[in-house]
């Protein structure tokens, strides 16, 4: 009787070792699949996340290629006519003293010279070789002083705050290139309105913000928008700061309130191979 009680808490003994071993094999099966699907769907959204950097690289490559084109043009052909142009009036000028033509040709002769320096500086703030020497501060000033001279007035200014450094060149050409689209919507949409441009270089990120007075808006009107009165602005903005793995967000508040759009983008980046380490040089704003 004894030996039968043995043998049959044995066969339950194993039974109960053989249940609980099969628990952990399934559990272990379960948690080693969980970590192998986790591991597998970061790989697939790192190839997605790889993949759309890469075409929107391509992309901004693209349109770097067409703007230094433009700005190529610019610079050799517009910009060598309207010199030739500015000559022509200089004689035409000394030819029409103490004639009632004169100031008329002093106007145009006036109006001539600031056209060839607008053409100058907006073939420099297209060009990517101007950001490769001079740096981002050098060109945001370009691009301010482009601004206030077709406004005729002090209407952008820019601050900066903390010791800048060098974001790259890939990186800074974007950044230039997000900066004039911001500022390009402030023109548009907030018309003679003040503008301010903010730059603060902190050890690890650079926070760059764009400041209009204008009439501001509610960011759920243009989720609402028709396909014909839409823009691409915002969305581009946010793809660019992705690209860099910062972020963009606007504070739009209602009638007459202005707008603020935040750039926040780190120093080291997925964009740029070279990026400044903490310790790189710094350089002061230079002179175009």
């Amino acid at each position: 009787m004894n030996e039968q009680l043995s043998d049959v808490l044995l066969i339950i003994g194993t039974g109960t070792m053989l249940v609980f071993g099969l628990a952990a094999f399934a559990i272990t099966l379960i948690v080693v699949y969980r970590r192998r699907y986790a591991a597998h769907q970061t790989e697939l959204t790192q190839l997605h996340e790889a993949h759309q950097r890469e075409i929107l690289q391509a992309q901004l490559e693209t349109q770097n290629q067409t703007l230094q084109q433009v700005a190529e043009g610019l610079h050799d052909h517009v910009g060598q006519m309207l010199s030739v142009v500015w000559l022509h009036l200089n004689c035409l000028h000394a030819d029409t003293q103490a004639t009632p033509y004169q100031a008329s040709v002093t106007e145009l002769l006036t109006h001539t010279a600031t056209l060839v320096a607008d053409v100058r500086n907006l073939s420099k703030s297209l060009s990517t070789d101007t950001i490769t020497r001079f740096g981002l501060r050098a060109c945001l000033n370009l691009e301010l002083d482009r601004i206030n001279r077709a406004a005729g007035t002090q209407q952008a200014v820019m601050q900066v705050t903390g010791d800048a450094y060098s974001m790259g060149q890939q990186t800074e050409t974007i950044l230039l290139r997000m900066v004039q689209e911001a500022l390009n919507n402030a023109l548009k949409h907030a018309p003679g309105s003040p503008i301010s441009l903010l730059l603060v270089y902190q050890p690890d990120e650079l926070a760059i913000s764009v400041v209009d007075e204008g009439p501001g808006f509610s960011m759920d009107s243009l989720q609402v928008r028709s396909l014909t009165m839409s823009g691409q602005g915002i969305d581009n903005l946010r793809r660019r700061a992705s690209l860099l793995g910062g972020t963009c967000t606007w504070q739009a508040g209602e009638a007459h309130r202005g707008t603020k759009v935040i750039l926040i983008i780190p120093r080291l980046n997925p964009i740029e191979d070279n990026q400044a380490k903490p310790g790189s040089k710094t350089y002061p704003s230079a002179t175009i």
